[in-house]
């Protein structure tokens, strides 16, 4: 696609589910910072929106701060006007300062701020009318290393950046592919939320893979997710381990019922195979 991937037309689906990765939703009656000023938000229709555009620039300055509380609390007006509309314009003016100022938050800041930061990093990605080339690469080391440090709800928040960034900013099929290993390999690197988190990116990321998997991985990968849905108490990542199978079934235009009929007695002479 040129010198870079477009998170628009076929691809939108995905953006619409984005809430699914996100903490918390906004509301849809938020003022868009017209309480901020003293009085009601009212725009005539064509008019462009100035208190919107100025609680951005607001919010960008403020990540500047050295007080933490400001910095999370301008992050968190930054992901409550991401949410409510794409900030198309105002996303590429600000591309790498906004990138800049959340990858030093990753690095050095406390666990809300980093989770706050990295939630902003990937509203900022999908914002953006086109995703310049390699810019995955520019926050790709940051997020894997704050994917493995912290307490689970932290990392699985840097789990679902990754994972989002790498799904609007890669086309690269082998690059895709070193993601999805590296989330696999987080299937059993930490607690349920980190869990959960790595199954649902690489699910994510098999929407949109440009590669096949041959009989061995894919049954390979059916097995392990029938460990999880049969032993696992969490219902979440229950939940996230059935979305794969769902997904790989469909793919590769398997019986859902023959594989859940092959998992469940050990004892049966058929060895369960179904590809």
């Amino acid at each position: 696609m040129g010198k870079g991937k477009k998170p628009y037309g076929a691809k939108r689906t995905p953006v619409d589910d984005f809430d699914e990765y996100a903490s918390d939703t906004s509301s849809s009656t938020m003022s868009r910072g017209g309480a901020a000023n003293g009085k009601a938000h009212g725009v005539a229709p064509g008019e462009a929106d100035d208190t919107v555009d100025d609680t951005y620039h607001d919010s960008m300055e403020a990540l500047f701060e050295k007080r933490a509380t400001t910095r999370t609390a301008a992050y968190a007006k930054l992901i409550k006007y991401l949410k409510a509309d794409v900030r198309a314009g105002e996303s590429e003016k600000n591309c790498h300062t906004l990138i800049g100022r959340c990858l030093d938050s990753i690095r050095r800041g406390s666990m809300d701020e980093r989770s706050l930061a990295a939630t902003t990093l990937s509203l900022h990605f999908v914002s953006l009318p086109e995703v310049p080339e390699n810019l995955f690469s520019q926050v790709r080391v940051p997020l894997e290393v704050a994917s493995l440090e912290g307490h689970d709800a932290a990392r699985a928040v840097v789990i679902d950046a990754l994972s989002m960034c790498c799904f609007v900013g890669v086309e690269d099929e082998e690059e895709a592919r070193a993601m999805m290993a590296r989330l696999q390999a987080l299937w059993s690197k930490g607690g349920t939320a980190v869990r959960t988190a790595a199954l649902r990116g690489w699910a994510l990321l098999f929407t949109q893979a440009r590669f096949g998997f041959s009989s061995s991985q894919v049954e390979g990968l059916l097995e392990g997710m029938a460990v999880f849905m049969t032993s696992d108490k969490s219902v979440e990542v229950r939940a996230a381990s059935g979305e794969v199978v769902a997904l790989l079934c469909s793919a590769y235009n398997l019986s859902l019922r023959a594989w859940a009929d092959g998992t469940g007695d050990d004892d049966d002479d058929d060895d369960g195979s179904f590809v």
